[in-house]
């Protein structure tokens, strides 16, 4: 494969210094180069800028200016990945070290150099700026990603604790300024008892990469932030620290929590209760609470995936079933009482509330039933009843309200008499 063109400006008062620089190198069979010449450091400043040139081959002396002005400007503007080479008329120790200090790839003197040597300091000097440029691209692009990171990240000394770099989510989340958090170490943004657990925790997690688990934080107001926080090792300016990823997970926790506080609401509840799938075929039971199985006698799998029908047993034709189906088929509400059966067959009046579940878009996508069992209550009445209308003694039927009629009617006669029944 064909090596690429290094296209290389000289910068140097003498044109006759160009033309022996560029007569060597054509000459030089390994390697291809393109050489421009100018002759002012103005004229080297304005191709620097135009970023046009892979090398800088610059005279130290150029007229009334000194080339190492544009060694300087290349390092000052940040043109690093543009290598600047300086050139002398003769070998001065002094020059070469204010060269190299200044950010010159190199120094050569003129007097002392062939084809191969010019060929290979050219090379190297394009070569290292390759590298330089690589590793700032690679520098910019992790700090694109850090800084732009939306979840908290923040860097740590591994020696003293203390933050030396964050990024503007961890500002934002947590409350606290840049300045603030360079101040502070990783303990201070947990209470008393979690610092200890992490205290714990670090010494046998310090050099490990990975999940670190579900950590409790405190923001600067003293709000909670429940992080799961993800840790690496890394070196930073020479120090050993470690990089802590935290995804705040408080309202995904919040809802955990509430979800769990529900659940065992319902299956702590005295009445039983029952969820079906409502665009399901045949709205299929997906959960039965504890009090539907002692008031069914029925277990969870025996019901999971069926209608609630089957409590009805032959009952089908019960006036507020009419209710019941009407309320399912428009997506509405009701409470009904109905005759249910349980598992053994035994008779049980059903006090049932059914109520739609509907989503973000007014979908009902399941109903919820309560059961209260009016069984007892039932009896109670027919007791109560039987009592009013039947006479305690002889078990015989009364009429309480023709007895109230005639006593009223007789007591506006004044008159007495004996009333049998048969």
């Amino acid at each position: 494969m064909n090596e690429a063109v290094l296209r290389v400006l000289v910068v140097d008062d003498d044109e006759e210094d160009f033309l022996i620089l560029r007569d060597l190198l054509a000459e030089f069979p390994q390697g291809r180069f393109e050489l421009d010449w100018v002759a002012t450091l103005a004229e080297g400043v304005a191709a620097l800028r135009a970023s046009k040139h892979d090398v800088f081959l610059v005279d130290y002396h150029l007229g009334p200016d000194n080339g190492m002005d544009l060694v300087r400007m290349a390092v000052s503007e940040r043109s690093a990945h543009r290598p600047v080479i300086m050139l002398t008329g003769q070998g001065n120790p002094d020059v070469d070290r204010e060269a190299l200090a200044a950010g010159a790839s190199d120094y050569l003197v003129k007097g002392n150099i062939d084809a191969e040597k010019l060929a290979r300091s050219l090379r190297y000097a394009a070569e290292r700026a390759r590298q330089v440029a690589q590793i700032e691209d690679a520098k910019r692009r992790y700090r694109q990603l850090f800084e732009l990171n939306p979840f908290p990240i923040w860097v740590y000394d591994a020696a003293n604790f203390r933050f030396v770099a964050v990024n503007e989510a961890m500002v934002a989340n947590y409350g606290y300024s840049r300045e603030e958090l360079e101040g502070m170490t990783i303990f201070d943004i947990r209470d008393p008892d979690e610092s200890q657990r992490l205290r714990d925790y670090l010494p046998g997690h310090a050099g490990l990469s990975g999940s670190a688990g579900v950590w409790r934080h405190r923001r600067k107001d003293g709000s909670l932030i429940w992080a799961e926080v993800t840790g690496h090792p890394i070196e930073l300016n020479g120090k050993t620290c470690r990089m802590v990823i935290a995804h705040d997970i408080t309202d995904q926790r919040t809802t955990q929590e509430r979800l769990l506080l529900l659940e065992r609401a319902v299956e702590s509840s005295m009445n039983g209760i029952v969820i079906a799938d409502a665009q399901a075929q045949d709205l299929p039971i997906l959960y039965v609470n504890p009090a539907f199985e002692a008031l069914t006698g029925y277990a969870a799998e025996e019901v999971l995936g069926r209608n609630c029908r089957f409590l009805q047993g032959n009952e089908t034709k019960q006036p507020e079933l009419e209710i019941l189906r009407r309320a399912l088929s428009e997506g509405g509400d009701c409470n009904v009482i109905l005759r249910n059966f349980r598992k053994d067959g035994t008779l049980f009046w059903n006090h049932l509330f059914i109520a739609p579940v509907r989503d973000d878009e007014g979908a009902t996508t399941h109903f919820v039933g309560i059961q209260n069992d009016l069984t007892e209550r039932r009896q109670v009445e027919a007791e109560l009843a039987y009592a009013a209308n039947h006479d305690p003694v002889t078990a015989l039927p009364r009429y309480p309200m023709l007895e109230t009629a005639i006593g009223s009617l007789l007591e506006q006669e004044g008159a007495e008499l004996s009333l049998l029944f048969i």
